[in-house]
């Protein structure tokens, strides 16, 4: 009698915690911006591309025309991250998945993906100016991606930070209240508020030595990861 008891008391409270949950989601209301319509499905459907869907056994991939290491990114990488606010098949897919195949295969040549930052900053700002959880969480595990692939890009990609970073204060206390149980969402990297966190805490250590108050002009509710974050801003405003 006594387990039932307190299995039925841990119901009551997941329920009520799920309820809160919802509520807390439904009561967000998000600013309606209007963003110009991304140009990546055109240009798919005019077959401009250089690349196309495969069907696999494991899922769907892309096929590209040649090697990647002879395509011209400063052209064809803002393309694709123009295509990170589409919600649909297949341009969904064509956008994360080149994405994700050619900073890979920039591993160790940032001189590829350098000339590329200036043209990339409009398309993150209209993807993360929609609001949409799903997209939101693709953008942030690129810009991981982007800026841990090789050395200096979060450099030189930070500075233009101002531009695209404001809308994640949105989503910054998105983190799912589960009480004593294990949220395994954050193995799998769907956890928004906890891949906020984590990407800005990766521009902080590797955007140099203003990489803090240039997080704080855009997100003033972040908190440095640091052990000496004062000396930091000390030494800038002494600058």
């Amino acid at each position: 009698i006594e387990s039932k008891c307190k299995n039925d008391i841990k119901t009551i409270e997941i329920n009520k915690i799920n309820e809160t949950n919802k509520i807390i989601e439904k009561k967000k209301k998000f600013p309606v911006i209007k963003i110009p319509q991304s140009l990546l499905p055109n240009r798919y459907l005019r077959g401009e591309l250089p690349c196309t869907i495969e069907h696999g056994t494991n899922g769907h991939y892309l096929s590209w025309i040649c090697p990647l290491e002879n395509l011209d990114y400063e052209y064809y990488l803002p393309i694709f991250f123009d295509g990170l606010q589409c919600k649909t098949h297949p341009c969904k897919l064509l956008s994360r998945q080149g994405i994700d195949d050619m900073l890979y295969a920039a591993k160790g040549h940032p001189e590829r993906i350098l000339p590329c930052i200036k043209n990339i900053i409009r398309p993150l700002r209209n993807a993360l100016m929609l609001y949409d959880i799903d997209i939101t969480l693709a953008v942030l595990k690129i810009i991981q991606q982007l800026i841990l692939g090789n050395n200096g890009i979060c450099e030189v990609l930070l500075p233009y930070s101002k531009q695209f970073l404001s809308p994640l204060i949105s989503f910054m206390d998105n983190n799912r209240n589960t009480g004593d149980k294990m949220d395994y969402r954050q193995r799998k990297g769907d956890d928004i508020g906890e891949e906020i966190r984590k990407t800005l805490e990766l521009l902080e250590e590797l955007g140099g030595p203003n990489a803090l108050s240039l997080i704080k002009f855009s997100v003033p509710l972040y908190e440095s990861c640091l052990k000496n974050p004062n000396s930091q801003l000390k030494s800038n405003s002494s600058k």
